[in-house]
């Protein structure tokens, strides 16, 4: 095993159903109302976790070998003990992803910031003016705030990626905002997936781009696309298997967008829920074969298909995913009439998809 790849070694690990990646929900509450955001405010009243209950979950992780942990919201900044959760698994020797806004960011949290050294820190820019970015997050002077933050993240050298979920109202200024990242040094990340909402409402959806509107997408802005070399007998992502997700009320699923509850911490232990749930077992044990339509499907080289969209929108998780397909016929047209090569990813499945 010396000459394994970082890839290599990742995908031996989850092979062993070590999940490597946690998505953590630190909390549904938000300084935003995103016109399309998934996650709503809780709405039965349950208690959120504590800080110990986060810390066991960490203790809890560290000793099934994770070595990814995601905090995302709502706003993680929404929460009064974030650093105290943020710091207790910095301790626990985790590389943290943190997913922000930006609205919270002050010269005292970038300075907690650098003390927590986080392998990266993520944050939504929907436009590069207060019309468009305003407009989305229903917040009068989010934009500017958000930029605010931007500038102090790289004033301090703090590793940032500025993303951008892709809709109907921004698709013009993606260009610009890449320009932006690229001139800045920065990473940037882009996604025309929106997803319907956690309690199963589509209302959302009105915001995703017409066929149009993706093609103009694929065809300025996305040029780079990696196929995975499709196996029958492969996993089609890495959800139960490399990664799990931890709501803020402690339920446990393969991830956010795959709302199969394999259980909560408050009943059972962590490592019970990933190594013996029914849900998880039987979810691992699924191939692309099972899959069907999507294993023979012409566009499969082309496409990004998600069980967990499939099964929240419509209604099945082995069947074709209707927005991935979508997605995928165009991607390939656009390609095809370009003359655009598919790049070869080494990595055999993709298990750090997570919602922008």
């Amino acid at each position: 095993m010396i000459n394994e790849t970082y890839d290599q070694k990742i995908q031996r690990a989850v092979n062993h159903a070590i999940p490597v990646y946690a998505h953590l929900e630190l909390t549904y509450r938000c300084n935003e109302h995103c016109i399309h955001c998934y996650a709503l405010a809780n709405r039965t009243k349950q208690k959120e976790l504590s800080s110990d209950e986060f810390k066991s979950i960490f203790d809890q992780l560290a000793d099934l070998g994770t070595l990814y942990l995601v905090m995302t919201g709502g706003e993680i900044f929404c929460r009064g003990d974030f650093f105290e959760i943020a710091q207790y698994a910095r301790k626990k020797s985790f590389a943290l992803r943190l997913f922000t806004n930006g609205l919270s960011v002050t010269p005292e949290i970038i300075s907690q910031l650098v003390d927590l050294n986080p392998l990266r820190i993520e944050i939504s820019l929907y436009g590069l003016t207060p019309k468009v970015h305003d407009q989305i997050t229903g917040i009068t002077g989010s934009f500017r705030r958000t930029r605010q933050a931007i500038d102090l993240l790289l004033k301090n050298n703090l590793a940032l990626t500025i993303k951008t979920p892709v809709m109907r109202s921004n698709c013009g200024e993606i260009i610009p905002i890449k320009q932006f990242a690229r001139a800045h040094h920065v990473e940037f990340i882009s996604n025309p997936t929106i997803v319907p909402r956690s309690d199963g409402s589509k209302d959302n959806l009105q915001y995703r781009l017409s066929d149009a509107d993706l093609q103009n997408y694929f065809l300025q802005a996305n040029h780079e696309w990696s196929f995975k070399n499709p196996n029958q007998n492969g996993s089609l992502c890495g959800a139960g298997k490399g990664m799990l997700a931890v709501s803020p009320y402690g339920d446990i699923t393969p991830c956010v967008q795959l709302p199969i509850k394999a259980g909560n911490v408050r009943n059972r232990s962590l490592q019970h829920l990933w190594l013996q749930s029914p849900e998880l077992i039987k979810l691992r044990s699924t191939t692309l074969s099972n899959f069907r339509q999507c294993a023979a499907c012409p566009d499969i080289d082309y496409c990004n298909p998600c069980p967990g969209l499939a099964m929240v929108e419509d209604g099945d998780m082995l069947n074709p995913c209707s927005e991935a397909c979508r997605q995928a016929r165009i991607r390939r047209a656009v390609f095809a009439s370009q003359k655009i090569p598919l790049q070869n990813s080494a990595s055999a499945q993709p298990i750090d998809a997570c919602v922008i």
